[in-house]
């Protein structure tokens, strides 16, 4: 067999087993097991609390959690201004969430991941006034590709938690 030939057909099975993951790709199951995944590193857990990431809804995906021990809390947000702002409303818990809202057409699409704390215990509206947000927004052109740029985009967000 040729250098060539043999080329053609190492690049057509490449071609076919990334079709072949494509239809395969389960998009609520990668997205609700990276959730848990950021959920189980980033956001605090009561004392036995399991933090699961839910299906809001076809294109909508999210995880929170109270913390209400605020001892350490406060202390542990390294963003000097997000700290101040919520230590100025001297709350008895805080609301962590994360989210991710996918939009898509056929392979390709757009999704957002909004990160949050909110102090406004105990109703939490989700206003302005009340909470700090990060949000961060990535295109994908087929679910290989949101497969990689999600955890980053996750990752990022989830920086207003540390």
């Amino acid at each position: 067999m040729s250098d060539r030939h043999r080329d053609f057909d190492i690049v057509k099975l490449k071609d076919e087993l990334k079709d072949k993951h494509k239809q395969n790709f389960q998009l609520d199951g990668f997205v609700l097991q990276t959730l848990n995944q950021f959920a189980h590193r980033y956001l605090p857990a009561e004392r036995g609390e399991d933090v699961k990431a839910v299906s809001l809804d076809a294109r909508r995906y999210g995880v929170k959690s109270i913390e209400t021990d605020m001892g350490q809390t406060i202390e542990s947000i390294s963003d000097e201004n997000v700290a101040a702002r919520i230590r100025d409303h001297s709350p008895k818990a805080l609301l962590y969430g994360l989210y991710v809202e996918i939009e898509q057409s056929n392979l390709k699409g757009r999704a957002g991941v909004l990160s949050f704390i909110n102090w406004a215990a105990p109703d939490f509206p989700m206003t302005k006034a009340f909470m700090v947000q990060r949000d961060e927004a990535l295109d994908f052109d087929d679910p290989l590709e949101l497969r990689n740029k999600l955890p980053m985009a996750l990752e990022s967000a989830c920086l207003l938690f540390v």
